[in-house]
């Protein structure tokens, strides 16, 4: 399995290719927005670094900085708009995956019930799956823990979800924090099978990097991936770390694993 980073912004730190290079990652996870703010020289100097170095950015992440999916035609039209031209420049640097996490942007409304909020993100997902699409980019929803949003919080909601609106172009994300989050067992994974688009590692408690000691439940998250049949076979460490020494251990950790 290929191991990725999410490293932020990609633009104000070019030299996290070359570390990544040197920790033997084998591609970085980049935030969408840093991506659309980025002139046409700063993604080219970036391209010019990833093929100089071998480190692809295969995915990118933070997809929304404000909005709401449930919000006004004025509103979520706008969010299209943004993702159209975030989601071309992405493509242009190699990205082929975005991840839709986003909590704030699909918090219910006051006054909307749920059933409403699901139809009104059903119907804007199914736009923004389209939009993706057109750009070569696959949209993978990542269900987010109850803290972090009140729609979509399991990868059994997401399944469900996904199944019900038939978003053209969209798949899900197994984040392993957010499953430990919702105390979710590994077996919902197997259940979104196909849809499986993504995925995210750290050791959940705390949100860190991989521990030692740990193999055990982490080569049990890896073998319901290969179970739910996760053909692209790419997961990004999503977690803090204080320093290179961290995130070299979550790396051997990982590949200590053998998946």
């Amino acid at each position: 399995m290929r191991l990725g980073l999410c490293c932020g912004d990609i633009f104000a730190d070019p030299a996290v290719f070359e570390r990544a290079a040197s920790f033997g990652l084998d591609y970085l996870e980049a935030a969408l927005p840093a991506i659309y703010d980025a002139p046409e020289s700063a993604l080219r100097e970036v391209l010019s670094e990833s093929r100089r170095t071998g480190v692809p950015v295969r995915a990118a992440y933070l997809f929304f900085r404000e909005g709401s999916v449930t919000g006004p035609d004025s509103v979520t039209e706008a969010m299209l708009r943004y993702a159209r031209t975030a989601l071309d420049k992405a493509a242009s640097l190699g990205v082929r995956k975005a991840v839709l996490g986003a909590g704030f942007a699909r918090r219910l409304p006051e006054g909307m019930d749920r059933v409403e909020g699901l139809r009104r993100f059903g119907d804007f997902l199914g736009k923004l799956g389209e939009t993706a699409q057109a750009a070569g980019v696959q949209i993978a929803l990542e269900p987010l823990n109850r803290k972090e949003t009140d729609l979509i919080c399991t990868v059994a909601e997401a399944a469900e979800f996904l199944r019900a609106v038939q978003a053209p172009n969209v798949g899900l994300v197994c984040d392993l924090y957010h499953i430990f989050c919702e105390d979710e067992p590994f077996s919902e994974i197997v259940h979104a099978g196909s849809l499986v688009a993504h995925a995210h590692f750290c050791e959940p408690e705390g949100r860190q990097m991989p521990l030692p000691g740990r193999e055990e439940y982490y080569r049990a998250f890896f073998d319901t991936l290969a179970q739910a049949g996760y053909a692209q076979r790419e997961v990004s460490l999503e977690c803090g770390f204080d320093d290179n020494a961290q995130l070299m251990r979550g790396v051997r950790v990982f590949r200590s694993l053998g998946v």
